[in-house]
């Protein structure tokens, strides 16, 4: 968290909005803003993902100021929600981009695609003696400690057991894995 504190993320939201004067695409915008900021937000959040809200918070201001921008520039009202236009230009939070990039992670690991024997030898699947309407595709070990529960191994698992669920998605190559995901999250957020 201390590397987020430290950016100047007013420098690079001002930066933007200056240079983006000049364009009124909306498409453009956003492009930018990935490219700029958002890069620079979710870059290795596998390991320093924020759990507290008042960090993910902090995260997810930065994200407001810019959608807060886009929507002036394209004339969409956010009186108290940013859904509309995040809506409107399929926008995630910030907070589901890093889920997103943990199961990708998680799914890079597993397929082989990711150099990572240690964490892969501590992935343990659940072992279902009985057909349960939950079931679990991998088991996640009790953690007393938040540092624990938090830590990167332990959520991917998390949050792939919460997201995901179903061996199939081994199947697919990884572009096509975190389309679906996406599609996933895009349509439970706006149906």
């Amino acid at each position: 968290m201390t590397e987020v504190e430290r950016l100047n993320w007013c420098f690079f939201l001002n930066n933007i909005n200056w240079n983006s004067s000049y364009f009124s695409n909306p498409k453009v915008l956003l492009c930018l803003f990935y490219a700029y900021i958002s890069s620079r937000l979710c870059f290795a959040s596998v390991v320093w993902n924020p759990q507290y809200q008042n960090y993910i918070s902090r995260i997810e201001s930065i994200q407001h100021k810019f959608l807060k921008y886009l929507s002036f520039k394209t004339h969409i009202n956010i009186d108290l929600s940013y859904v509309p236009i995040m809506s409107k230009f399929s926008v995630l939070p910030l907070r589901d981009r890093r889920v997103i990039s943990d199961l990708t992670m998680l799914f890079r690991i597993m397929k082989g695609l990711a150099f990572a024997p240690e964490l892969y030898s501590n992935i343990e699947f659940h072992n279902n003696r009985r057909t349960l309407r939950f079931n679990e595709l991998f088991s996640v070990p009790f953690r007393s400690t938040n540092h624990g529960q938090n830590s990167p191994l332990g959520r991917m698992v998390r949050s792939f057991n919460d997201h995901c669920n179903d061996a199939a998605y081994f199947g697919l190559s990884v572009c096509s894995f975190k389309h679906r995901i996406k599609s996933q999250f895009l349509h439970s957020l706006y149906p």
